[in-house]
């Protein structure tokens, strides 16, 4: 098995100026000017500039995969999930997961050899750096090519797994190439077998060590979203929670003095207390995510971050307790609403009471059944803990808010 942090081959497309190394728990760029030590967990975007945070989902039952530590088990589990859903088989989830192990030892890292960042090192040519930095959107990529949504980055130009003709029927090494185009092609196949191992304590299976298909080539994935089956559920090493009604945050009480602040100041109609803002109107993925300490969400919209921690298997779907600290998710057209809940039947929220105070973009404590009836009547649709996993960088700012066509829609 291999040891986390130690990577076994020559990194990808690395250049005689810089080059990638991994030891025991810190990330190392050595480049011709010295030497970067980053802890476990930060990574440099681009490899100068700004420190950007990658945290855990959150803390609980369910252990590291293997050999693999914390965040490289969170990033395998996704590979899994995400291959799972464009129906790759158990062949196309070990190419993902040897691939990722080869490129980036499993970790969602924020600099690379030229553009290259995350788990695939993608480079830009395969779309922008949040979605890169993003581990669904990049195994998305790694299997489709860019060719979920039409007109997405690479759409047509960065083939992925199931553009390659015939992949089922090559060895590991040789799929992981055709997407990847590495310098160093044969460098996959030494994690083939660390992949089947890694995969088999997912799934619940026994390792095995099956070649290819030799059935006939298959040039495109099904035309029908298949059944995920066995993502992680909750209280796995990637949800990292439980709807016990325990808090998911570390401390519940300072969360809801945070709360708290933010609605008093805009009572009083001054700017909150953390990012002067006067108002948050149509823009609840920003409150909740200022809520948790993080000035913007990383997604355009609530119900674009609900279907990205569904995919993730992070989502508790039409679980009415969540627990204190989580992200409650309501749909509307087209944007969707999120609110953090606070316990004892309450959420912080934006625009709720607008129509009575006369505020526009109002922040207030409201029970959570205002949302999912009173006022707004709103679909609700469950909970997610509050993991944001894909900082929005300062190049790439979070879009403005769109006029909605109802009341009820709120932008994230």
């Amino acid at each position: 098995m291999a040891v986390p942090g130690l990577r076994r081959g020559p990194p990808r497309r690395a250049s005689s100026g810089t080059r990638g190394l991994a030891v025991k728990g810190v990330v190392v760029a050595v480049g011709v000017a010295g030497a970067l030590v980053l802890p476990l967990g930060v990574a440099m975007v681009g490899g100068v500039g700004t420190a950007v945070a990658i945290p855990a989902a959150c803390s609980g039952a369910g252990g590291p995969v293997l050999d693999l530590d914390p965040e490289q088990s969170r990033v395998a589990r996704v590979i899994v999930s995400v291959g799972q859903r464009f129906d790759v088989g158990e062949h196309g989830l070990v190419v993902g997961l040897a691939t990722a192990a080869q490129e980036s030892e499993l970790r969602n890292l924020g600099y690379g050899h030229a553009s290259s960042v995350g788990a695939f090192q993608q480079q830009d040519w395969w779309g922008t750096t949040a979605e890169r930095l993003d581990p669904v959107v990049a195994a998305e990529m790694f299997y489709t090519g860019g060719h979920i949504v039409p007109g997405w980055p690479g759409d047509g130009e960065e083939p992925g797994l199931w553009d390659i003709p015939g992949w089922q029927q090559m060895t590991v090494t040789q799929a992981a190439q055709a997407v990847q185009v590495s310098a160093f092609p044969d460098a996959y196949a030494q994690w083939e077998d660390d992949a089947r191992a890694w995969l088999a304590a997912i799934l619940g299976t026994p390792p095995t060590t099956a070649p290819p298909s030799t059935g006939p080539p298959t040039t495109g994935p099904p035309t029908t979203t298949p059944p995920v089956v066995g993502p992680p559920g909750p209280g796995s090493a990637l949800t990292g929670c439980t709807s016990d009604g325990q808090p998911i945050v570390g401390e519940i009480g300072d969360l809801r003095a945070r709360a708290e602040a933010f609605a008093a100041a805009s009572a009083a109609g001054e700017p909150d207390p953390f990012y002067g803002a006067y108002d948050y109107y149509r823009m609840c993925a920003r409150l909740a995510a200022r809520i948790h300490s993080h000035e913007f969400s990383g997604f355009p919209s609530a119900i674009n971050q609900w279907e990205h921690y569904q995919a993730q298997g992070l989502a508790h779907p039409g679980d009415g307790e969540p627990p204190p600290g989580a992200l409650v998710f309501w749909d509307t057209d087209p944007f969707g609403h999120v609110a953090v809940y606070l316990g004892d039947g309450m959420v912080v929220t934006n625009d709720l009471y607008d129509a009575v105070t006369g505020r526009r973009g109002g922040v207030y404590m409201a029970p959570m059944e205002d949302l999912s009836g009173g006022y707004w009547n709103l679909p609700y649709l469950g909970w997610a803990p509050p993991v944001y996993d894909q900082p929005r960088l300062p190049s790439e700012p979070e879009p403005p808010a769109a006029e909605p066509t109802t009341s009820a829609a709120v932008r994230g």
